[in-house]
């Protein structure tokens, strides 16, 4: 039987410096049975190269004679927004590089590592495998930011301006927001700092960062690094709320949850992005995700069976594209993508494992509220009832529904929660590997 090709991923280099080109084909010669490299020394031969045929990713520097980095990025971003686009510049380009913010997914510096580079194109390429769709990938990549609650921006505001505001105060209040969250954690981990580790924990991000740097990107009306959510439709704006407060409850579900401290910052953030996708599809889509949301309803299943049948791609994966595209740790974009997966927990996949059982324990919090359900060994979402008693889990159920009803009585409106889809499945295995073991009940 034949082997299946290799895709080979057509990767544009764009530097005015030869030595550095001639470097990076140096660095990359032994790849070129996955990689389709193509090196130019300006932005007018990178424009040229993009209108004669089609680039996956583009890795730019910023500081150029003629068409900069800043400026060749803006232009891929509207004429080609599919292409994954990453900086690699030097320290000294700081200022060059916070102009790149807008439309640059992650940035590298100079003088790179070639393990981290060819990491970074590693992962940008396997992006693909979980959005196939050419249009979906474009609307997600041209992205610079989603959008935040009125109140979360004006807190924040407030907070900044005060002269004892800490890198844990504002933390506090980025950490309440799916996408500041996600917005200061990709300045972190690549697109300002191009830090040489990952960053997964949002004290340690804003203070990357630092607080002026958030300061001018949460007041300058020209970055476009945060984006406020104003819309005309009510209902969409109670959409919006329940979906924020349903993450918000899924991350301090996650962080009860973590059977080692070590992996309870990882819960929560993980819990806080784990729907992602569904705030692109809110705030983006918003026709195709009110269509999918009206026929779950309407047939009593998981929103994701629909979105995958609709559009080829599930919320799930759309969340997990925006975190990898950013340069998210890949813990937390893999979690994210498998928060629905039905097989049963594997060693060493805790984070996954965890966001899973707390997605679905807020869940069922969310369906037992709405349905006036008390009794603690009835299950309101799909799950396989004898096999959770012969795991002797009935045991165990109401200390997790003690649990989210405590949780969730401690968030600042547990009333904006609302019943989602209602035949959500967990794999038991995954319950028994949380449940069973030590955790923060």
């Amino acid at each position: 039987m034949a082997e299946a090709a290799i895709t080979r991923h057509k990767i544009l280099f764009v530097d005015d410096d030869p030595y550095v080109l001639k470097a990076l084909a140096r660095n990359l010669r032994s790849y070129s049975d996955r990689f389709d490299l193509t090196f130019v020394n300006s932005g007018a031969q990178a424009l040229a190269c993009l209108c004669a045929e089609p680039f996956d990713i583009l890795v730019t520097d910023m500081v150029m004679p003629g068409i900069d980095g800043a400026a060749l990025l803006h232009k891929v971003t509207a004429q080609w927004p599919s292409i994954i686009r990453i900086v690699l510049s030097g320290h000294a380009e700081f200022e060059q590089s916070v102009r790149s913010v807008p439309f640059a997914h992650q940035r590298l510096a100079k003088p790179w590592s070639r393990d981290t580079l060819l990491a970074t194109l590693e992962r940008a390429c396997s992006l693909r495998d979980l959005v196939d769709d050419e249009v979906v990938r474009g609307r997600l990549s041209r992205i610079g930011a989603l959008p935040s609650s009125l109140q979360t921006y004006t807190q924040l505001c407030c907070e900044l301006d005060k002269p004892n505001a800490s890198f844990a105060s504002i933390a506090a209040l980025l950490e309440s927001d799916m996408a500041m969250s996600a917005k200061v954690l990709q300045l972190a981990n690549s697109v300002l700092v191009a830090s040489s580790r990952d960053i997964a924990n949002l004290t340690d991000a804003v203070r990357v960062v630092g607080l002026d740097a958030i300061k001018q990107y949460v007041l300058s009306p020209f970055l476009n690094v945060f984006e406020i959510f104003t819309p005309a439709d009510p209902h969409m704006s109670r959409t919006f709320v329940a979906l924020t407060t349903h993450a918000l409850l899924v991350a301090r579900l996650a962080r009860r949850l973590a059977k080692r401290d070590e992996l309870r910052n990882s819960a929560f953030l993980a819990g806080i992005l784990h729907d992602l996708g569904q705030l692109f599809l809110l705030t983006r889509m918003p026709a195709s995700a009110e269509a999918i949301h009206c026929e779950a309803a309407a047939k009593d299943c998981a929103v994701e069976a629909i979105e995958a049948r609709r559009l080829g791609v599930t919320h799930a994966e759309l969340g997990a594209y925006l975190l990898g595209l950013w340069g998210i740790p890949h813990e937390l974009a893999d979690a994210v993508a498998r928060h629905h997966d039905l097989g049963p927990a594997q060693p060493g996949d805790d984070l996954a494992t965890t966001l899973r059982l707390a997605d679905w324990l807020a869940l069922e919090y969310q369906a037992r509220t709405a349905r006036q359900v008390e009794n603690p060994e009835v299950v309101v979402l799909d799950v396989d009832e004898a096999l959770l008693r012969s795991c002797g889990l009935e045991r165990v159920l109401p200390r997790l529904f003690a649990m989210a009803h405590e949780v969730a009585a401690e968030l600042p409106d547990p009333a904006l929660l609302t019943a989602r889809a209602s035949s959500r499945r967990v794999h038991i295995a995954q319950v028994v590997h949380i449940a069973q073991e030590p955790c923060h009940m």
